[in-house]
């Protein structure tokens, strides 16, 4: 009896400048979260948040089919008053900038996310991007019912670097440093 062999496109499998390609693409977004996570003063995010873990960069390489980076800026993922500052390079996707909050953070709910293009997460799971981009499960205005049944609070939004003008590193610098500044102001 003859198994089920898949159909396998051989001839994109020994396509090497397709995957030289690609891989060449992959490490210029690392280098770029590197460069930026390397300009990113620690000591502001300590003062931002006492229980900063600093800085970190990790990759994949499946999110439904696609590689990824992220960049995270002070980690700390406690359930009550934690706070994470998150790009995520998903590659087909886009770039987008996520703000994640443990569910009793004193800037968990401040108007500056609305007033500079966030959206509120409505995912039950802060890492459901799939839901949270493909899906849509985001809104703008959420109600004090649904904030009030999340365990967590999330905003985020996209980082449009699509434009072959742009420059992406001073686009995604630009945004942390606008989301640090009013976190410092917040702390005064």
């Amino acid at each position: 009896m003859e198994e089920n062999i898949p159909k396998l496109d051989l001839q994109l499998w020994l396509d090497k400048e397709l995957f030289q390609s690609q891989n060449k693409l992959k490490a210029g977004f690392w280098d770029l979260f590197s460069q930026i996570g390397n300009e990113i003063d620690t000591a502001i995010l300590a003062k931002i948040h006492f229980k900063s873990k600093g800085i970190k960069l990790s990759k994949g390489g499946d999110l439904l089919g696609f590689p990824y980076h992220v960049l995270d800026l002070i980690r700390d993922f406690d359930p009550d008053r934690g706070l994470n500052i998150r790009i995520l390079n998903w590659f087909g996707q886009g770039m987008y900038l996520f703000v994640h909050f443990g569910k009793n953070h004193p800037l968990s709910y401040e108007d500056y996310f609305f007033q500079n293009s966030f959206f509120y997460a409505l995912s039950s799971s802060p890492w459901d991007y799939p839901d949270l981009i493909l899906k849509e499960l985001k809104t703008t205005s959420p109600t004090a019912a649904e904030m009030n049944s999340m365990k967590f609070h999330q905003y985020f939004k996209k980082i449009n670097i699509e434009c072959q003008s742009s420059n992406p590193k001073k686009m995604i610098l630009e945004e942390l440093k606008n989301l640090l500044e009013f976190f410092l102001l917040k702390m005064e």
